[in-house]
């Protein structure tokens, strides 16, 4: 009897034990899905993917608030935390920053599925000639794929069935779209910056994913008529013959009579060999005396005056001529694409100088007498009155008498002899 109650005593104190280490050996997991609900309904749709390879899951314990672990999504976006004690959890996602929550990013559990809805930025559109300029992808415009261009560098995919492209989920961020060229095949595009934000000039789109969550857009090409235009060289200063190095000056416009943006280029010939300045809406092209080029693409209407200073340096220079090169859309007339203005350089000295004389002014001059008054000197040893005159003189005519009376002396004794 005492042996069977010692028995039962010893069962009574270990069954408690036993619950206790039962309880303590209990384990749960934590799992589930973290996906872009695209949607934003919060359901996962079979399209929807997950958030694949990103460790952005943390579990820590609800009532010491201690990191348990953070854990990373496989390649479809499940996460899952085994072998964890049985108590309560709070389970986060921490994709701020980078992604907009759908629904909950935090639930308490104490073991169990829970999954996380994110969602991302969206460029969306189409690529296509358009024809009629409507602005609208017809039926019979989607024959022809565009391809869009890229996105920070890398291309943007096509979707076969229909044409269009659609890059979904991204993350926060700035964003590049720039367009495919098709200028070497006679197309540009179309100026659709007011209803896509796409830049026709570069071709280009900068956006803001986080700013706004969807960029849509339509990347439209057009085949354009091209016409550009020169006006006839001004020189300063104006003359009808230069002298070599002689400084001149000559403006004129260029202006972009076509339906696209032009990024004009020009010549001018032996004139520029000299160059001393130019405008500074042009450069140079290396290694060219007389090739120019604009630096900023001039718009439909748009105009740019040019000038050009240059030393005449030769003497066999005859005109001053520009040319700027047909445009690169569709067949331009090149009735305006060149302009001649004849000129005559010299050599120094051999320019022709007309001397204007003005008028000679006629005057009469008045004459005036003078009477000088003779002053009478007493005391002067020749005894004569003195008259402010010298008296050599008269002593000369007296010689010249004397020598007169002597010669004629002379000549009446050779008779009487």
């Amino acid at each position: 009897m005492r042996k069977l109650f010692a028995v039962a005593t010893t069962a009574a104190l270990l069954l408690p034990m036993a619950g206790t280490a039962a309880a303590q050996e209990e384990k749960v997991f934590i799992g589930g899905l973290v996906w872009f609900d695209r949607n934003d309904n919060r359901k996962v749709e079979t399209y929807e993917p997950g958030v694949p390879n990103e460790k952005i899951v943390k579990i820590v314990k609800e009532d010491t608030g201690e990191l348990v672990g953070e854990y990373a999504t496989d390649d479809k976006g499940i996460y899952v935390a085994r072998d964890l004690p049985k108590a309560k959890y709070v389970v986060t996602v921490e994709v701020g920053g980078r992604y907009w929550y759908t629904g909950r990013n935090g639930v308490t559990t104490e073991g169990g599925t829970v999954d996380f809805g994110v969602r991302g930025g969206q460029l969306v559109g189409y690529s296509f000639l358009d024809q009629n300029g409507n602005g609208s992808l017809d039926v019979n415009e989607g024959e022809r794929r565009l391809e869009p261009g890229t996105l920070n560098g890398k291309k943007i995919e096509l979707r076969p069935e229909d044409g269009q492209f659609a890059i979904e989920d991204l993350p926060f961020g700035r964003y590049e779209l720039v367009a495919t060229d098709y200028r070497r095949e006679g197309l540009t595009l179309r100026d659709t910056k007011t209803s896509s934000g796409l830049d026709w000039v570069t071709g280009k789109r900068v956006f803001n994913i986080g700013e706004e969550s969807t960029a849509p857009i339509d990347i439209l090409y057009f085949n354009p008529k091209g016409d550009l235009a020169i006006t006839m060289p001004e020189l300063s200063p104006a003359k009808d013959v230069y002298v070599v190095d002689d400084e001149v000056e000559a403006t004129f416009r260029i202006t972009n009579n076509s339906e696209a943006p032009e990024l004009p280029t020009f010549t001018t010939g032996q004139w520029t060999k000299n160059t001393l300045s130019h405008s500074p809406g042009i450069e140079p092209v290396p290694g060219s005396y007389d090739e120019y080029a604009v630096k900023s693409p001039l718009l439909p209407g748009q105009s740019l005056d040019v000038k050009i200073r240059a030393k005449l340096g030769e003497t066999d220079l005859e005109k001053v001529n520009v040319l700027v090169r047909p445009s690169k859309w569709g067949d331009d007339p090149f009735r305006d694409n060149v302009r001649i203005r004849p000129i005559k350089v010299v050599q120094k000295g051999a320019e022709t100088t007309t001397t204007t004389t003005s008028p000679a002014e006629t005057t009469t001059a008045t004459t005036t007498t003078t009477t000088m008054p003779v002053v009478v000197q007493a005391g002067n040893r020749s005894g004569l009155a003195s008259t402010g005159a010298s008296p050599l003189g008269f002593l000369g005519l007296g010689a010249l008498l004397l020598a007169a009376g002597l010669s004629a002396f002379f000549v009446a004794r050779r008779r009487r002899s």
